[in-house]
């Protein structure tokens, strides 16, 4: 974690049951870092086996989801409208080591999942050898369809390392979504953090308001026209004593083609990304960061392949890291492999995951 800017990492931990991930995905299942977005750890470094474990970014187009016909030019949040691009570039649920996971829902409110991580081969012998999570979920309401909506969620997450997470998420109207989320690194409540979003959604704009330790921010998406939207994000650092403004924008050609743009000031960070929907299996990406004070520039062009019941992404970027995943999913398990190469530092790592059950 960048403790230096901690203070503007937001995790919405939305979990959803596998059975829910449709809709809710929208409206709770997404989750966003903001610390350097571009911040990487070293393979050789033992912690790089902790990278952001727990994050998947899902790259869920709204005609994709249900009751989308209902405000079909309802745009995505400010936070998220790139996910489609983050769900290939930065795949970061890539597996370091061994993992295995083992889910089950008591019904279809209570949820709970464990995990065990076993880190690479080792270099510094004081490091952890792995670290276990226990993950809970609770779901309030009648939920016998999909399309039952539970009246609040709440979602806690403990590891072995001493991080706690927790998160409460209200539906408060068809519009209105609630979420306070609080994590807390250690025992030291100094480095603790907790946050408030409201969000608020229209026919064809999305607005958020956010509070939390150390920063306010308020975000505004707008539908301009049927393949056109953009917004931005205004925000206030309180112990940086800084206030900026972001902005967003993405537009669609022809379905298949699709441009993004984005502009994070406290990062002073230019994103530029293109996606090629080859068709409804296959996609490919590109995407070119760029940061005009330091002229720091990075590229990453990836390819993402869906069968019936597997799945490949394979990424490659400009300082000579090539990365693949490929996962196979059951009805009730799946197994991943991954393996990343860095053929300028001339570091190779290689991890594979297995799930049983309903793992969240």
């Amino acid at each position: 974690m960048c403790i230096r800017d901690r203070w503007y990492q937001r995790r919405v931990h939305g979990e959803i049951m596998a059975n829910f991930k449709g809709y809710f995905a929208k409206q709770f299942g997404l989750n966003t870092v903001y610390c350097n977005r571009d911040s990487e750890v070293s393979m050789d470094d033992p912690s790089y086996a902790k990278v952001n474990p727990e994050l998947n970014y899902d790259d869920y187009e709204p005609e994709q989801m249900p009751l989308a016909n209902k405000f079909p030019r309802r745009p995505p949040g400010f936070e998220v409208f790139m996910n489609s691009i983050r769900a290939i570039s930065k795949k970061t649920e890539a597996v370091k080591g061994f993992k295995f996971e083992i889910g089950a829902g008591a019904s279809n409110n209570f949820h709970v999942a464990a995990s065990w991580n076993i880190n690479p081969v080792r270099k510094n012998p004081q490091a952890p050898m792995g670290s276990f999570t226990f993950t809970t979920q609770y779901l309030q309401g009648q939920l016998r369809t999909f399309y039952d909506q539970p009246s609040f969620i709440l979602t806690g997450r403990w590891e072995s390392t001493g991080q706690l997470q927790a998160a409460f998420i209200k539906k408060l109207s068809d519009r209105v979504n609630l979420r306070i989320t609080a994590q807390y690194p250690n025992s030291d409540l100094a480095y603790s953090q907790v946050h408030a979003d409201l969000d608020i959604d229209g026919e064809d704009y999305t607005h958020s308001f956010k509070y939390g330790t150390g920063m306010f921010a308020t975000s505004y998406m707008q539908t301009i026209r049927d393949n056109l939207f953009c917004g931005f994000e205004l925000f206030h650092l309180t112990e940086r004593k800084m206030t900026g403004v972001n902005y967003a924008l993405k537009y669609r050609h022809n379905v298949k083609h699709n441009f993004f743009l984005n502009y994070v000031q406290y990062a002073q960070m230019f994103q530029l990304a293109y996606l090629l929907k080859l068709n409804k299996t296959a996609q490919f990406i590109t995407e070119f960061t760029a940061n005009p004070d330091t002229g720091d520039t990075k590229t990453i062009i990836g390819y993402r392949q869906k069968f019936s019941n597997s799945e490949v992404i394979a990424t490659l970027n400009s300082t000579g890291k090539i990365s693949s995943i490929l996962t196979f999913a059951g009805n009730a398990y799946s197994l991943k492999l991954s393996a990343i190469a860095d053929y300028v530092k001339e570091t190779y790592k290689f991890g594979y995951g297995i799930s049983l059950g309903q793992v969240m």
